[in-house]
C-alpha cells in the first residue's frame, strides 16, 4: 500500500499500512510529519482546535491534576504551545527528559502543585505514581496494549481513592477503529482495509 496526499501545502506519503494509518492519526492529532529536500522529517501542523477547546473543558472540569498522553512529539508541542497559549500550568515529560526533570514533574502532579501533566507514554515507566490525578485525557489512540495499559497504570495504582477517568479525544473513524482494535488486543494489520471497504463509495 502506498498513499499520498496534499495537507496544508505540503506533500505527505505513506509507504505501507501501518504508516498510513500512523500519517492518519498524526493528522487528527495536529500535526504530520512529512520529509523535506534533504530527507529529514519536518511536522506540519493541521491543528486540531476541537480538540484542543475539549482538552481545555476536561482541565477545567476537574479538581485533580490531569495527564494527557500525546504519542507524536510533533502534536506534544503543539499541546504545549496551546497549553501555554490558554495560561495553563503544565509540566512536561517525553524521551528527552531528564531523570532529574522526570522527578520534578511527577512531584508537581502527586503534590498538585500544577494542573497538567503532558507526556510520551512510552515515557511512563513501570512504578511512576500519579494517583493525586484521576483523569487521563489520551489525545490519539496508540497500537500497543501494553503501553496503554502501563501509561494508564500510573493512576490506577495502590493508593488511589477516587473514580478514576480515562477520556479519548476521538475524532475521526480512523482512530475509533485503531482504539475499538487496541481494546480487543487485535493486531493493527486489517485497520486500514476495514477502514477503507466501509468507506467506499
Amino acid at each position: 500500500a502506498h498513499a499520498s496526499a496534499v495537507i496544508a501545502n505540503s506533500q505527505i506519503n505513506a509507504i505501507n499500512e501501518a504508516d498510513i494509518i500512523n500519517k492518519m492519526l498524526q493528522v487528527s492529532a495536529g500535526t504530520v510529519y512529512r520529509t523535506d529536500e534533504r530527507g529529514e522529517r519536518v511536522a506540519v501542523r493541521v491543528g486540531a482546535p476541537a480538540r484542543i477547546e475539549a482538552f481545555l473543558d476536561i482541565i477545567s472540569s476537574s479538581s485533580q491534576p490531569v495527564i494527557c498522553y500525546a504519542p507524536f512529539t510533533a502534536a506534544h508541542t503543539y499541546i504545549a504551545e496551546e497549553l501555554q497559549a490558554h495560561g495553563v500550568d503544565f509540566v512536561s515529560v517525553d524521551g528527552s527528559t531528564s531523570d532529574a526533570d522526570r522527578t520534578r514533574a511527577f512531584d508537581a502532579i502527586q503534590s498538585a502543585q500544577t494542573k497538567v501533566l503532558l507526556a510520551h507514554p512510552r515515557a511512563m515507566a513501570h512504578g511512576v505514581t500519579l494517583t493525586r490525578s484521576n483523569v487521563i485525557a489520551w489525545w490519539v489512540p496508540i497500537y500497543s496494549s501494553e503501553i496503554y495499559t502501563q501509561a494508564i497504570g500510573r493512576i490506577t495504582r495502590h493508593g488511589q481513592n477516587r473514580s478514576c477517568y480515562i477520556i479519548h479525544l476521538i475524532g475521526s473513524d480512523i482512530e475509533r477503529r485503531v482504539l475499538r482494535r487496541l481494546n480487543e488486543k487485535r493486531a493493527l494489520a486489517g485497520t486500514l482495509l476495514e477502514y477503507l471497504e466501509s468507506n467506499s463509495l
